[in-house]
């Protein structure tokens, strides 16, 4: 490594040498010296400067920089930030330099889960870099980043900012720049939203302030008197049943009971992505064939639970269906716990444990599928995730998470359902799901 590294900086120097006024040899150097020690007396930052002497604009160059301050290669999220906020301080609106401050909160969240969009003076450098973008003649009128503006507004619980741009946009909004980029129901943003802005948005923020302070029954009573005040607006409505599924569910949790978690048809307290879900009559849950699809609880189960259920394999060519625990964060799913039964016709052939779908470090278990039906259980304990099929233990206290240094993930841990990588015509059936707290 060391070897190569040196011979990529005699031909990388050279070649600024020779050009210096050609962006993409300092822009290599830049990983060139972060991988080097500072012997040569230069920095990544030095040839980043280089780069962008060079063309202003040369994204490669900013990609890679930012990339370099991570905590992993000896820089800090509070230099990432800084980065971020350099960029948006040029002012260069015509460019997408000052995007780049999103873009260092949005890799400090996803990578390392510590939530810079939290800090109190974020959303007034957001707003700047929207208001400077929205403004700049040379992009027209960008309904994206309109309504990225609306979404970070709403992320970052600035609701009146985005009650005001939702309402002036109507149905040029574009919905997918919540999803996209905050991994969230644009319907459930929408509600919250207009919940905190419409005819009982004190009501609603007295009872979130009664949540905050953990007076779960005061909140539960309060949203329940907003659900049926006929006066209520249809989308604070819609909030407040969200809101009582999730409370619910939670204060039940916390008296360490099991708590059914059967959704309604309105999916309360659950969030959906992807295709394919469906309440049955008789509670159940149903997954039709989705590539890739979650559900996920929107309730907050903490770090030590049991997690039980039914599964009922209706039709599958052959593929895989999953469900488990997972751990995720609001922007991109990076680390999570995912249990994966491989099915071969309409029996479990396979068992795998993980921290995300697609890790080369997973456990596996060859076991005999015994008919379509199955019970499970998942027992998560300290970071040591214990699973049953059919009563039956097929994993003993794993830690998937022990690489892992869990202080830096607060994100909220959720548990929910998925399917991964099935066939057409797959048919998932769940049922029974309850949860229960281990103390």
């Amino acid at each position: 490594f060391e070897y190569h590294l040196k011979e990529a900086r005699k031909l990388l120097v050279k070649a600024w040498e020779l050009h210096p006024e050609f962006p993409e040899a300092p822009r290599e150097m830049i990983t060139v010296s972060t991988g080097e020690s500072e012997e040569h007396g230069e920095t990544p930052r030095m040839w980043f400067d280089r780069a962008v002497a060079a063309q202003f604009d040369y994204e490669p160059a900013y990609d890679t920089l930012l990339w370099s301050l991570m905590p992993r290669w000896g820089g800090s999220h509070e230099q990432m930030y800084l980065f971020g906020l350099e960029c948006l301080d040029t002012g260069r609106f015509d460019t997408f330099v000052p995007g780049r401050f999103l873009d260092a909160l949005a890799t400090i969240k996803r990578r390392d889960h510590q939530d810079y969009w939290e800090l109190p003076q974020t959303y007034k450098h957001c707003k700047a870099y929207f208001e400077g973008r929205i403004n700049q003649p040379v992009f027209g009128d960008d309904k994206w980043h309109k309504s990225l503006y609306a979404a970070t507004a709403w992320h970052c619980g600035h609701y009146d900012d985005a009650r005001k741009i939702m309402d002036e946009m109507g149905d040029n909004l574009k919905k997918t720049a919540f999803s996209s980029f905050y991994s969230t129901n644009f319907g459930q943003a929408k509600d919250m939203v207009y919940a905190f802005t419409g005819p009982c948005r004190d009501h609603v923020s007295e009872a979130e302030k009664l949540y905050k302070a953990w007076d779960l029954a005061k909140a539960l009573q309060l949203y329940k008197m907003i659900a049926v005040d006929t006066k209520t607006d249809t989308p604070t409505v819609s909030y407040a049943k969200e809101r009582l599924a999730v409370l619910s569910m939670e204060e039940g949790f916390h008296r360490d009971e099991w708590v059914d978690l059967s959704p309604d048809r309105g999916f309360n307290g659950w969030h959906p992505y992807g295709n394919g879900w469906s309440v049955e009559s008789d509670g159940s849950v149903k997954l039709t064939y989705s590539k890739r699809a979650y559900l996920l609880c929107d309730a907050d189960f903490g770090d030590d639970y049991e997690f039980k259920g039914e599964m009922e394999v209706v039709t599958s060519p052959g593929k895989q269906a999953a469900i488990g625990g997972l751990l995720t964060d609001s922007i991109d799913a990076v680390y999570f716990l995912s249990v994966l039964m491989e099915i071969s016709g309409s029996s479990v052939n396979r068992v795998s444990i993980s921290k995300n779908f697609n890790s080369k470090e997973k456990k596996s278990m060859e076991i005999t599928g015994e008919g379509s039906k199955y019970t499970f259980l998942l027992h998560k304990m300290d970071g040591k995730v214990t699973f049953y099929l059919n009563d039956k233990k097929v994993f003993d206290k794993i830690g998937i998470y022990d690489d892992l240094d869990m202080e830096h993930y607060r994100c909220k841990k959720s548990i929910g359902l998925c399917i991964y990588s099935a066939s057409p015509g797959t048919v998932i059936r769940y049922k029974g799901l309850h949860v229960k707290r281990l103390t």
